[in-house]
């Protein structure tokens, strides 16, 4: 009896030991996030949302479309070193607190009741202010190819992030709502992106060129070195179909817009 209180004394100090030390943070077994910039990680009251980042592997892509606008041609192959992009677009929560640590001013939709769900993306929202808020986060804009590469979700010329097949049920778009929807609405790509297609127009770092693509350089290009506007990819919650292409290309100045840019 007295050898068995002992095996149970010392079995119970173990489990102890796990819950405290061990890996009862990650009950399922899952992989534990990847490491990420110090200030972001020393964010207050962080949640798995903002720390989630896809990897995409160093490699070539097929960027652009033969079947889509003239800017989208010619299709062209583009080498990239890997990187790392945010799997959601921004939110209005995680805008709020970049907004509160550095006093950055509120976008002029911020107290539209609309707009407002924590889990929102944020919206009309210039290219400076996305500029700003990567910075604080440690982090960029990316550019108009990786942004396309990693919407692609690792598939080659297809229409969607997913495939070819239609955006019903599979993106934010149509304006079926009044409003964008929470981020995360819809299953993510290959790579694990959520709303590539639809939601919010993202912006990327490139000035817009319509005929980019003709002189494009094959290995990591950033765009023309000056221009009038900035990319955005993706489409948005009242686009129609044919703007939430993966290939599709859009611009605007880097200002404030309607109620539907934001960013990743």
């Amino acid at each position: 009896m007295r050898a068995s209180y002992q095996f149970w004394l010392i079995f119970y100090l173990a489990c102890v030991w796990w819950q405290v030390c061990g890996c009862a943070d990650n009950p399922t077994g899952a992989p534990r996030s990847r490491t990420i910039p110090t200030n972001v990680e020393a964010a207050p009251q962080i949640t798995p949302l903002e720390l989630g980042m896809a990897l995409i592997p160093a490699g070539e892509f097929l960027m652009g479309s033969e079947n889509g606008e003239r800017d989208e041609q010619p299709v062209h192959r583009v080498f990239l070193d890997a990187y790392e992009i945010d799997l959601y677009i921004v939110t209005n929560e995680q805008y709020a607190r970049f907004m509160k640590a550095t006093n950055h001013p509120p976008p002029p939709h911020w107290n539209d009741r609309k707009f407002k769900k924590p889990r929102q993306p944020v919206v009309d929202v210039t290219w400076f202010d996305a500029v700003a808020y990567c910075k604080w986060a440690g982090k960029r804009l990316p550019t108009e190819a990786e942004w396309e590469k990693a919407a692609r979700g690792g598939l080659i010329q297809k229409e969607y992030p997913w495939g070819d097949e239609s955006p019903k049920d599979r993106a934010d778009f149509g304006q079926k709502h009044s409003v964008p929807l929470p981020v995360g609405s819809f299953p993510p790509n290959g790579f694990g992106l959520y709303d590539c297609a639809g939601s919010v127009w993202e912006w990327c770092h490139d000035w817009y060129e319509p005929d980019y693509y003709a002189v494009s350089p094959i290995r990591n290009p950033t765009g023309v070195e000056t221009g009038g506007a900035r990319v955005l990819r993706g489409g948005a919650w009242n686009n129609k179909r044919i703007q939430i292409r993966v290939a599709n290309r859009s611009w605007q100045r880097p200002k404030p817009n309607p109620p539907n840019s934001g960013f990743r």
